[in-house]
């Protein structure tokens, strides 16, 4: 795999004779006399992007026209090195190039390298791939509801929102719940997002040409040459900052139930202990921590219905709510989420246990 960004000419492909600082047999015959293989598969990444430098002749090199002796039978296979001023036949060498707009390489590449468009991803693309992903380890795809509806971040919204304010009286309260709900939406609709922007990203990076990649540690080393280096460590510090805040969330959320609605109060480093634990014991075991993970959120999402009941029976509830009852047609609309996701939950069940469903056959 080669990134064409990173090239400004076709010596670092190609090579360079020597006398220059650069000189180099290339990364083409570095790559067959390492290896010993002389018909490798070359794949070169966003051809349009190479660089083109301009000598001190006049004469302009760039990384299309170097390649058009190998992309013609004849040629490659008597095409000469300019390192080592032998030549070698490269007639065998298969390529692939890849690029994101074909408009503006030469007409002589384009004639002998006929470009296959592909088509742009769609709905079914991506439901697909979450599908094939999802029966490669037995589950189905409502389990990323579990990571996506998170109705305890609710109960821990409400209770960080007690102290933000001295309320006087129902006016200020009223005030308070119009800006926490409208907090509240703000938050789970950008957590939802960001879920669905993973999910497109995982189907575009993945679903032609690598539909291994079912792995986290393999997802991380195959984004580097295919998106770069930044995306990589982007996707690292994503993991991180989605473990630290899960863990806070979850620790804070359970918190505030206990605190609560249980009038229970544990010790901090028991707090800590309940939450770390479990994945303490996940890693020393030595499981897998991609099916870790994904196990993670079928759990989350069959223990949904818990919160969801909860907060359906609080709300209605003027001994809790007092005069922030909410209106009948709400009530019957977080009803109705309510009874969605926990069908959802179900046909996640019964496909965990192997009961076939006829309708999503």
């Amino acid at each position: 795999m080669i990134e064409a960004t990173t090239e400004n000419a076709s010596f670092g492909v190609l090579g360079c004779q020597r006398g220059w600082a650069t000189a180099g047999p290339g990364r083409l015959l570095q790559l067959i006399l390492q290896e010993r293989v002389g018909n490798p598969i070359v794949v070169i990444d966003e051809l349009e992007k190479a660089g083109r430098v301009t000598g001190t002749n006049g004469g302009a090199y760039d990384l299309c026209g170097g390649l058009l002796p190998l992309l013609e039978p004849m040629t490659a296979s008597r095409w000469t090195c300019p390192y080592f001023q032998v030549p070698f036949d490269l007639g065998q060498v298969s390529w692939v190039m890849t690029v994101n707009d074909a408009r503006h390489l030469p007409a002589p590449l384009m004639s002998r390298c006929p470009p296959i468009r592909l088509p742009h991803l769609t709905t079914p693309d991506l439901t697909g791939f979450a599908g094939r992903h999802g029966a490669r380890r037995g589950l189905s795809e409502v389990g990323i509801i579990g990571a996506t509806v998170m109705p305890h971040a609710i109960f821990l919204h409400s209770g960080l929102t007690q102290n933000r304010a001295i309320l006087g009286n129902d006016s200020d309260r009223r005030r308070m719940v119009r800006i926490s709900n409208i907090e509240v939406v703000v938050a789970l609709a950008g957590a939802g997002l960001i879920n669905m922007a993973m999910v497109m990203m995982a189907a575009s990076a993945f679903h032609n040409g690598h539909a291994e990649v079912a792995e986290i540690e393999t997802a991380y080393h195959t984004l580097t040459p295919l998106l770069g280096g930044f995306a990589a460590s982007a996707f690292l510090l994503s993991l991180i900052a989605s473990g630290i805040s899960s863990s806070v969330v979850c620790t804070m959320a359970g918190q505030m139930i206990m605190q609560g609605f249980l009038r229970v109060n544990l010790p901090l480093w028991l707090r800590r202990a309940v939450t770390m634990v479990p994945a303490f014991v996940v890693v020393a075991s030595g499981a897998n921590a991609t099916d870790a993970l994904v196990m993670s959120q079928v759990v989350l999402s069959i223990a949904l219905p818990v919160p969801m009941l909860a907060l359906l029976w609080l709300i209605r509830k003027p001994e809790v709510m007092g005069a922030f009852v909410p209106a009948r047609k709400v009530q019957a609309a977080a009803a109705l989420g309510a009874c969605l996701v926990l069908s959802l939950n179900m046909v996640l069940l019964l496909g965990a246990f192997g009961i076939e469903m006829p309708f999503l056959s």
